[in-house]
């Protein structure tokens, strides 16, 4: 089968050692072209690919390359429509890294430009492809704890800056192996560094360009949420209450607690924390009438509890070698090609992700006004 493509734009922390490694690793991928406006991040991305990959600083000038067939967007979160709607115009499919966008304004025009131009819109939620996430879903669809009625997630987790800690010890160490290493862990951890003008700068804190905290770090458990439920049942009033109380100086809240209401009765949670220590626990819960489920994402396992005496431990196998990044980071690019080559619609489409967005832009409109906010 013919080969995909593929231009990436951005070299930052997911760009490079992730979607343009794990392209490379994919036998129908072909990345013929990478994109960053910084030349020592483009520089240091060139590892990855062969000596006929072209480089450009200028991300229009790779969306125009006419052997680029597939764009794959790993950009900050207010640049996502612009790109995506030119490679839509242009006739190209897209894959673009969560949050879909900013704002629903954003999202809702990169769908209707997608399906204007009849080509694929992907979005980077790669729970949708972790196998121990369709375990914890699969065990909610079989009833084993009844109807779901409560959900859970616990996000307590350390300071953005440590990600940036961990990217300069990926770019020297010109690693294959994504920023997320044990060993660029610990050096975070033992850093501990003052937090200079320009990390404070980083795009990720400026809540007009990511979205927020919420919008850009917990669309991907909101998400689960949603899928949670089958997909079938939308949120209908958010109210959250959060703020600065540690990390001051950044634009973004530092700390958030958000419930939401779904249609059909069923109440969300989501705990959010920026100044807990390196390497907290991520869970899932999942509430019904006849037990509860939970997902250790760290450990890797899910634990099915149906009464006092019964706790299930189920452990998650995935498959070996583990891919740079994130567990499912080349399973959603593997989908990607598949859906190019084939013209199939793809599991994260841009209606999941608008999904995933809206819940966490309520909360964050909740957090400034003070009061819950109707979704939708």
């Amino acid at each position: 089968m013919r080969k995909v493509k593929c231009g990436v734009i951005g070299m930052g922390l997911m760009g490079a050692s992730g979607h343009v490694y794990n392209l490379t690793q994919i036998p129908n991928a072909e990345v013929t072209a990478i994109c960053d406006s910084d030349e020592e991040h483009l520089q240091s991305a060139t590892q990855y690919v062969d000596l006929t990959c072209k480089l450009y600083t200028d991300s229009d000038k790779l969306i125009e390359d006419p052997e680029v067939e597939a764009i794959v967007i790993s950009t900050p979160n207010h640049t996502h429509r612009q790109m995506a709607e030119k490679a839509f115009s242009l006739g190209k499919d897209v894959f673009t890294e969560k949050p879909m966008a900013a704002s629903l304004e954003d999202c809702r025009a990169m769908i209707e430009a997608s399906e204007k131009a009849g080509k694929i819109l992907q979005v980077g939620l790669l729970c949708r492809y972790n196998p121990q996430f369709h375990k914890f879903v699969e065990i909610i669809d079989s009833g084993d704890i009844g109807d779901i009625q409560m959900m859970f997630c616990k996000e307590f987790r350390a300071p953005f800056q440590n990600l940036l800690i961990q990217f300069g010890h990926t770019l020297k160490s010109k690693s294959q192996q994504f920023a997320d290493s044990e060993e660029a862990a610990r050096a975070a951890e033992e850093a501990q560094a003052s937090v200079s003008l320009e990390e404070q700068q980083a795009w990720w804190r400026m809540r007009q360009i990511s979205g927020g905290a919420l919008v850009e770090k917990n669309c991907h458990h909101f998400d689960v949420f949603n899928w949670m439920l089958n997909d079938k049942v939308r949120a209908r009033r958010v109210f959250a209450t959060g703020g600065k109380n540690v990390h001051k100086q950044f634009e973004i809240i530092d700390h958030a607690w958000v419930s939401v209401d779904y249609e059909n009765g069923v109440k969300g949670c989501l705990g959010l924390c920026f100044f807990a220590p390196w390497g907290e626990e991520v869970e899932w819960w999942a509430v019904g009438d006849k037990g509860k489920v939970e997902c250790h994402l760290h450990h890797e396992e899910i634990h099915l509890i149906k009464s006092y005496y019964h706790r299930e431990i189920i452990k998650v196998k995935f498959p070996e070698p583990r891919e740079p990044g994130h567990r499912g980071s080349r399973v959603e690019l593997e989908e990607f090609i598949k859906c190019v080559q084939n013209g199939t619609k793809p599991y994260a489409d841009g209606m999941i992700g608008l999904r995933s967005v809206e819940i966490p832009v309520a909360a964050e409109r909740s957090i400034r006004e003070g009061v819950p906010v109707e979704v939708g």
